[in-house]
């Protein structure tokens, strides 16, 4: 068995890779909510078909920071606490490259997988349950014409998700859980509130949706290039520095 698999399972294991999977069923919980009429989960716009509902999710889950919280613990679990406590040296005999390739994809297949079982999960829940509530249609999508712009926006959440998930990794090789969490909500707001700066979005891979509004002079492909583009700049960046300082940490 590889490692970064034998490393995933070891995660999978863990309280924190249950926690983050567990939160996957909160599309259930919400069309659960909603046709009870608890007044919980309420639209003013028009009702949900079944894309709608999933970026709707997937959105939800961006802005209530908890996946990210967990994540970043299981970055922190993975990598600053099996360097502080010397477990890390059970790798003695591996290559420093291969040790923190195998770290750095177990924690983004964690992540994939909560991600891909998210969206799985609201898929069913909407035509299981959300279809038959006051705000549900039980088409595929309420307009046409939203169906590419919906598509983008949860592309852009599960980029900029696996970019703070970077930083995490970042941090989580230098310094303790705590400061790791702190770092890793500072950038996320710092994203969150750079579309408002007109200099600062362009400094964030997820900033240039602002500039075509899906039918201005720039269409969704030029955009998703240009996003790509400078999501992979920053993660080739880290990546860099952070197997630079792998290699010299003393695992004796």
């Amino acid at each position: 068995m590889s490692l970064e698999l034998i490393e995933f399972k070891k995660i999978l294991k863990r309280l924190d890779g249950k926690v983050l999977l567990a939160i996957t069923f909160w599309p259930l919980i919400m069309s659960l909510l909603a046709i009870s009429g608890s007044g919980f989960f309420v639209s003013k716009g028009p009702k949900l078909g079944a894309v709608d509902f999933i970026v709707t999710m997937i959105d939800f889950q961006d802005l209530i920071v908890l996946p990210l919280l967990v994540s970043v613990y299981i970055c922190s679990m993975s990598f600053y606490e099996e360097i502080h406590t010397r477990q890390i040296y059970l790798y003695k005999d591996i290559t420093r490259t291969k040790i923190l390739n195998s770290k750095y994809k177990s924690v983004l297949y964690t992540y994939l997988l909560f991600y891909v079982l998210y969206a799985i999960n609201a898929l069913i829940s909407y035509y299981l349950i959300f279809q038959f509530t006051k705000i549900g249609n039980g088409q595929i999508i309420s307009y046409a014409e939203n169906m590419i712009p919906s598509i983008f926006e949860a592309f852009e959440i599960l980029l900029s998700q696996l970019f703070y998930i970077h930083i995490g990794i970042s941090l989580s090789l230098r310094f303790n859980t705590g400061f790791s969490i702190f770092g890793s909500i500072l950038l996320y707001l710092f994203i969150k509130t750079s579309r408002y700066i007109r200099w600062a979005k362009y400094l964030t891979p997820v900033g240039y949706r602002e500039i075509i509004n899906f039918g201005g002079h720039m269409d969704v492909i030029t955009t998703l290039l240009i996003s790509l583009a400078v999501w992979i700049a920053y993660n080739i960046i880290m990546y860099f520095f952070n197997k630079k300082y792998f290699n010299k940490l003393d695992f004796e």
